[in-house]
C-alpha cells in the first residue's frame, strides 16, 4: 500500500486549475488577513472554525482585507469560491 501526502501552503500563489492565481497572508495572521485574485469576477471567502461554523463570508473582486483581531486564537479554514466552483481549501492561524 502506497500513501500520498500532498502539502499545500496557505501563503504561496500556486496555479489554480483555472489558470487564476490566488495569494492569502500573512500566516499566521494577528489582525489583517489579505486574499488576493488575479481574476476580476466576483469571488466568495468564508472562513469556518474547527467545529465547521462559518465565521465569516465576504463576496470581493481581486482583494479582500479581512480583519480577524476579535477572532479567538487557534486554527481557520478558508474556502475560496467563485460563481461557479471552490477555488481552494486552505488554513491559517490566528495567532
Amino acid at each position: 500500500m502506497t500513501l500520498k501526502s500532498e502539502k499545500s501552503s496557505v501563503n504561496t500563489k500556486d496555479p489554480l486549475p483555472s489558470a487564476n492565481l490566488v495569494s492569502v497572508y500573512p500566516n499566521p495572521v494577528s489582525d489583517l488577513l489579505m486574499i488576493e485574485t488575479e481574476n476580476n469576477n466576483p469571488n466568495t471567502i468564508l472562513l469556518y472554525d474547527v467545529l465547521g461554523n462559518i465565521c465569516l463570508e465576504k463576496t470581493f473582486a481581486n482583494k479582500a482585507v479581512i480583519n480577524v483581531s476579535e477572532f479567538l486564537h487557534g486554527v481557520y479554514f478558508y474556502e475560496l469560491r467563485n460563481d461557479k466552483k471552490t477555488l481552494r481549501f486552505g488554513k491559517f492561524l490566528r495567532q
